[in-house]
């Protein structure tokens, strides 16, 4: 006779990927002393569990609170299906997805990897992101590749189109902590203008610093600088051209250009407001 379940009731919880539906049933687990005897049995209780790819499975309690069991089996497969979605996502776009995904999980579902640090705290996914097809396609307009991933400009306000762009680790590293900023060419090249605009032996002073051109307050900070350049999709190639040589290296004064251009253009003296 089956023994009725009286332990704690994981209806409803979350486990990895799986969400508890309900009890399923118990299982009798004989055992025997060490003299061969008949030693007293015990029970492992089973509970019908829906995973976020859309699989139903049914886990043992101990598998559950132990973490043993963390979905249907897609995390080995590698499975990336989910229930907002509605269908597996794109094969070619695997990785976005992922990326999707893992932002979706932590802003929106209670209690999932990194949700203390974002959804408990209000950020959220905005309307469009919320389809996996609305992420995709910004991704698609904003030239996104493997390796890139995503940053917010403020890290007060939720995830959208207006508050995220795509950089590589080392830029995001660059930006959040400061590490590897030697290894950064924009490092390098902030540093180049600095020296241009402030260091009397500088090659170039003569042409900045000595006539009054200055890097703006907001500049003087590597990481504005920074920002500033991944917002304006800077590659390298790019570089900071001024639109009026005659004033201060400064967002609102400035561009990127290819290099040819920007000779171009300095040699002349033109500049696109000045184009017919």
């Amino acid at each position: 006779m089956e023994k009725a379940f009286n332990g704690k009731d994981l209806t409803g919880q979350r486990f990895g990927r799986l969400v508890v539906e309900g009890f399923s049933h118990t299982v009798r687990r004989e055992h025997l002393n060490p003299d061969g005897s008949a030693g007293k049995p015990s029970y492992a209780y089973y509970w019908h569990c829906l995973c976020d790819c859309g699989n139903r499975t049914t886990v043992s309690s101990g598998c559950l609170t132990t973490g043993t069991t963390r979905s249907c089996g897609c995390l080995r497969r590698g499975g990336r299906r989910s229930r907002v979605t509605g269908g597996r996502a794109p094969t070619d776009r695997q990785q976005a997805w992922r990326i999707w995904y893992a932002i979706m999980r932590k802003c929106e579902i209670p209690g999932a990897p990194g949700w203390n640090n974002c959804g408990a705290k209000g950020i959220r996914l905005c309307d469009e992101w919320k389809v996996f097809e609305g992420f995709d396609a910004w991704l698609a307009e904003n030239d996104w590749a493997p390796g890139k991933r995503l940053w917010r400009r403020d890290l007060s306000v939720g995830w959208s189109p207006a508050n995220c762009y795509l950089a590589t680790p080392e830029e995001e590293r660059a930006l959040h902590t400061g590490q590897y900023r030697s290894e950064h060419p924009l490092y390098a090249y902030w540093h180049n203008l600095r020296q241009r605009c402030e260091n009397k032996r500088h090659g170039a002073y003569a042409n900045t610093g000595a006539l009054g051109v200055r890097l703006c307050e907001e500049w003087l900070d590597f990481d504005a600088f920074f920002a500033w350049c991944v917002a304006q999709q800077w590659r390298k190639g790019l570089y900071v051209v001024r639109k009026d040589c005659t004033k201060d290296f400064s967002p609102e004064n400035c561009m990127l250009s290819e290099q040819k251009e920007n000779a171009w253009r300095r040699k002349r003296r033109v500049f696109p407001d000045e184009e017919e």
